[in-house]
């Protein structure tokens, strides 16, 4: 699988001429800092919990999943807790949301095709489910309290959790379609390629929202 690295946030320079590569990596760094609490997640609790039902379901037919599938949909628990943070807000719906995407993709087993991206295959049904539901809901949950930044991840000193509210702030400020970028591509590592195929859009535009992204960060920021 093609891989992009939190040198996503550095590279294609031609493309975000007016930021430093040390702006643009810091800025990486401050992403992982605020979800990093999450690279574990999904390794013990309801979400292996439910997998190891899945599994125990398909043996009572004779079947399993393949190797493939089942690896990524381990693999890819801590990304799609991730993206699904970025795109509710809240800690409790981004685990049902994870929950409902491995139960498509449990279901839509068939629909996967051995050898390609199980991450991008997820990343799909994950963003197509929710909005699916958010096509219902007339707004997106508020977070006044900073509960959403405090789920993160484990509480730094003082002065970094300043910091990362102030990224988590600065999050919550971008468009949709640019926070989803920075996530697909800065924390969960995919190809401009794979997140433009989860995205339903063209590569150009993915390259186009990072670099927006990154612009508007940095003038958040300061």
């Amino acid at each position: 699988m093609p891989s992009t690295t939190m040198s996503s946030l550095a590279d294609a320079g031609q493309e975000d001429p007016v930021l430093s590569l040390e702006v643009r990596e810091h800025l990486g760094t401050q992403l992982r800092a605020l979800y990093g609490s999450l690279d574990a997640f999904g390794a013990s609790g309801p979400l292996h919990a439910l997998m190891e039902r899945l599994d125990a379901a398909l043996a009572a037919y004779g079947e399993t999943l393949t190797a493939e599938v089942r690896a990524g949909m381990a693999e890819q628990m801590p990304g799609l807790m991730r993206f699904a943070l970025s795109l509710t807000k809240d800690r409790s719906r981004a685990e049902d949301l994870v929950q409902e995407t491995l139960m498509r993709a449990w279901r839509s087993r068939h629909t996967y095709e051995a050898g390609t991206n199980v991450a991008g295959w997820l990343t799909m049904i994950l963003r197509n489910t929710f909005y699916s539901h958010h096509r219902k809901r007339s707004h997106e949950v508020e977070d006044p309290d900073e509960a959403y930044a405090a789920a993160l991840s484990i509480a730094p000193p003082q002065e970094d959790r300043l910091h990362l509210q102030d990224m988590h702030v600065a999050m919550g400020q971008l468009p949709p379609e640019q926070r989803e970028t920075l996530v697909l591509i800065v924390l969960n590592n995919l190809s401009y390629e794979e997140a433009a195929l989860a995205m339903g859009c063209k590569v150009g535009t993915v390259k186009s929202r990072m670099s927006r992204a990154r612009e508007r960060l940095s003038e958040i920021l300061g």
